[in-house]
């Protein structure tokens, strides 16, 4: 396995309508241009705020409440973070 020097998420911030979840997708930065996509499953989640969207094992986002929240992903002790905001 190449050495992971950064993780990014896609979407790595955005608007999220109520109603709506968005998968998101962890990538490695494993050296000069290249991203691999790491399988969700593989990834811890968490986000700042369930009250206002939970993320699953799987990178899904769900929101519950109109704000903001901060999505995180953990993977090798590298992580990667995303800013998303609920509106109706």
């Amino acid at each position: 396995m190449r050495r992971i020097v950064g993780l990014s998420l896609k979407p790595g911030d955005g608007t999220v309508k109520m109603g709506a979840s968005v998968q998101l997708n962890l990538f490695a930065q494993t050296g000069a241009a290249t991203a691999d996509l790491i399988p969700g499953t593989t990834a811890t989640w968490s986000s700042s705020d369930n009250r206002v969207a939970d993320v699953n094992g799987q990178g899904r986002l769900t929101p519950r409440a109109r704000g903001s929240v901060t999505i995180t992903a953990v993977y090798a002790e590298k992580k990667a973070t995303g800013v998303f905001t609920v509106v109706d």
